[in-house]
This record gives C-alpha cells, sequence and structure tokens, in this order.
C-alpha cells in the first residue's frame, strides 16, 4: 500500500527529480497544487491512498475547515489520515490544529506527527519531540496517532510515550537511506550506530516498549522499499514480521492490501 501526502513540490522540481522520465510532473493538479508527481498509473490498482497534510495557519481562515470536512464526504475511502509536519508548521498543541484533531475523531481516521530530524536549521525539535505529542495523546484519548520515524533520535522518549497511551503508533520510515541502508545488509552483524541512526539504542527501545503491534513499517525516504524493508527485517524479530509490515496498517487505516497482486508480485518484497 502506498500512501500519498499532499503536499507544495519546490519551484523548481525537475531539478529534484531530474531522474523521473518526461511527463512525470504535473502542473494540473485538480487540488491546486502547484506540482506534483504523477506516480499513480505506476501502482497497483487500488493501491494508493491519500494522507492529508494539516495547515495550522489555513485552519483559521473562514470556509477552509467546510472545505477540509467536504473533502472528507467526497473521498472518505480514500483518506486514510492527516499529517502535522511539526517542526516546520508548529507544536502539535497550537489551535490552528485543534479542528483537524475533531475532525481526525470524528471520521475516526489516525493523525501523523513528524518528529525527530529536521532537515532545516530554521526547525525547532521542541516542536517536535516526542514528549510534546505525550500532551496531545492525553487531551484527545479517542484520537488515533502515529508518532513518524519513532522520534529518531529520542527513540526512548517515543517508546515512552507509546507505552504510556493506549492511543499511540510509532512509525518506523526514514530511519536510514539507501546508500547506508545496502552497505549494512553486506554485513553479518549490525553497527551499535550509523549516520543520524543509533541503532543499538533504537533496538533497546522497541524491545523495552515490547508491543509489536504499536509499531508500522514505512519508508518515506530516499531508499527503496525492498532495501528499507530487508533493512528493517534484521531489526524487527522475526515471529513480528507479520504484525510490523502488514497487519498492523492494515488495522490502523483500514485498509485491506492483497497479499499478492497479478502483475506486481508480492508487496513489500
Amino acid at each position: 500500500m502506498v500512501f500519498l501526502m499532499g503536499q507544495i513540490f519546490p519551484d523548481n522540481p525537475n531539478e529534484v527529480y531530474a531522474d523521473l522520465p518526461p511527463g512525470h510532473i504535473r502542473t494540473d493538479d485538480p487540488l491546486g497544487i502547484e506540482r506534483s508527481l504523477a506516480i499513480t498509473s505506476h501502482l497497483p490498482p487500488n493501491s494508493a491512498k491519500v494522507i492529508a497534510a494539516c495547515d495550522p495557519i489555513k485552519s483559521k481562515r473562514q470556509g477552509h475547515l467546510v472545505a477540509a470536512r467536504a473533502q472528507l464526504d467526497a473521498h472518505r475511502d480514500e483518506i486514510v489520515a492527516f499529517k502535522c509536519y511539526l517542526g516546520f508548521m508548529g507544536h502539535p498543541c497550537d489551535a490552528g490544529y485543534e479542528p483537524y484533531y475533531k475532525l481526525a475523531q470524528e471520521y475516526d481516521i489516525p493523525v501523523i506527527f513528524h518528529t525527530g530530524f529536521l532537515p532545516s536549521t530554521l526547525a525547532l525539535f521542541s516542536d517536535c519531540h516526542p514528549l510534546e505529542i505525550d500532551k496531545v495523546a492525553v487531551r484527545h484519548q479517542h484520537m488515533k496517532i502515529v508518532i513518524a520515524h519513532a522520534g529518531n533520535p529520542f527513540f526512548m522518549e517515543a517508546v515512552a510515550v507509546a507505552g504510556k497511551n493506549n492511543n499511540v503508533w510509532l512509525d518506523l520510515s526514514s530511519l536510514q537511506c539507501e546508500e547506508e541502508a545496502r552497505a549494512i545488509l553486506m554485513e553479518s552483524e549490525l553497527p551499535a550506530a550509523m549516520p543520524n541512526f543509533a541503532v543499538a539504542v533504537f533496538r533497546e527501545a522497541i524491545t523495552a516498549l515490547n508491543r509489536y503491534d504499536r509499531l508500522l513499517f514505512g519508508t518515506d525516504n530516499i531508499c527503496s522499499p525492498k532495501t528499507y524493508r530487508r533493512f528493517m527485517e534484521r531489526l524487527i524479530p522475526e515471529e513480528h514480521h507479520s504484525k510490523v509490515f502488514r497487519e498492523n496498517a492494515e488495522k490502523l487505516f483500514k485498509v485491506d492490501v492483497p497479499e499478492v497482486v497479478p502483475g506486481y508480485g508480492r508487496y513489500g518484497e
């Protein structure tokens, strides 16, 4: 299952995605996004769902939430979650996010929070630290919450929040990129640490949590899904693979992914 996030791309996407064939940059998005990647035609049928990006500034504008509700009503089977880009777009307790939290609970869809490492020196760790998610989890105990990237590098804090709150899951995406992941797959033993990833701390944290029903595999980085899955399989005990790599996400996001898709093979392999 591929989750597509609604977000605005850079002004010069042809430079960023220079390796894509011509025609893969769209400029006619019906939702008004300036540019996006036309990748859905290359995915298995019915395999793409939408994660809607929350904007705490736009939510204060008259009519914005009415439009958001209309989108949810019109595309209820396609929109499976909201995402808040903390660090870039405020703190999880910002008033501008509260209307989205109400919608998420009303429509029973999870809210995903970016946490941990940030690619900008202007963004604030204090806004996207996993301990800040605890405040939201307590205030909205009926809202399903996903801590993206497991709080990297704050793994212990992230598992503390997930262990305390029954409405919190941890997403394991974007912990490593292609080159490093491929190199490690050639080694018999995983190192204690890699660039931007404290492997030993992560393993200790998820072992201490001991809630593999609360872990969600994801990619979300410059790494092929196949490589990243094989890398993460080294970190997750084999007896929990079915939950972490498939069943937990199916249950949380209410999606039904066929084990094998004709013409495409088995998901995640």
